[in-house]
């Protein structure tokens, strides 16, 4: 008997579906490692290539595109800042749906399509400024009243010219 038919065996006893509920397992561990593995790939993509470039709907109703940076990840989670004295924040604010992209010399891209998240987290705060000089020399703490942190959910697809189909993911 294989180790993966007595460890089923083991935990499910005699029961006649072992294969079935085994199979099942593996798949959804399958399933769940191909996820996190998949996630590394659009963080690691975002550290090599940390200028992005964030589009938001204007508060005048046309479209707004700005470079911004990304500074690290935490929980699966890319993070980004800006000051709610700009217009990006006023404008993501009144509606968190955004879009970002950032590509390589080689014309490999990632897109980012969601929803923006605000937090108010004082260790995420300083997580930003500790990483950048730019950004410790513009907020100086993480109590300053202007500056803001967030986050993005939503759908990234990283895609190239190479005529292999995109990758899809769900941040």
């Amino acid at each position: 008997m294989g180790t993966k038919n007595l460890v089923t065996k083991k935990l499910l006893g005699n029961l006649k579906v072992t294969k079935t509920v085994y199979i099942s397992l593996d798949k959804l561990l399958t399933t769940k490692l191909k996820g996190l593995i998949e996630m590394s790939d659009v963080i690691n993509f975002l550290k090599e290539n940390s200028l992005i470039y964030l589009a938001t709907s204007g508060l005048d109703g046309n479209a707004k595109v700005r470079p911004i940076l990304f500074y690290f990840e935490e929980d699966g989670k890319p993070y980004l800042c800006t000051a709610n004295t700009k217009p990006m924040f006023k404008e993501l604010d009144e509606n968190p749906n955004c879009e970002m992209v950032v590509a390589t010399p080689e014309f490999a891209w990632l897109r980012i399509a969601g929803e923006v998240e605000f937090t108010d987290s004082i260790e995420l705060k300083q997580k930003v400024i500790d990483s950048n000089e730019l950004v410790k020399s513009l907020y100086e703490n993480p109590e300053n009243p202007t500056f803001e942190v967030f986050t993005i959910s939503g759908n990234a697809t990283i895609a190239d010219f190479s005529g292999q189909p995109p990758k899809q993911f769900k941040l």
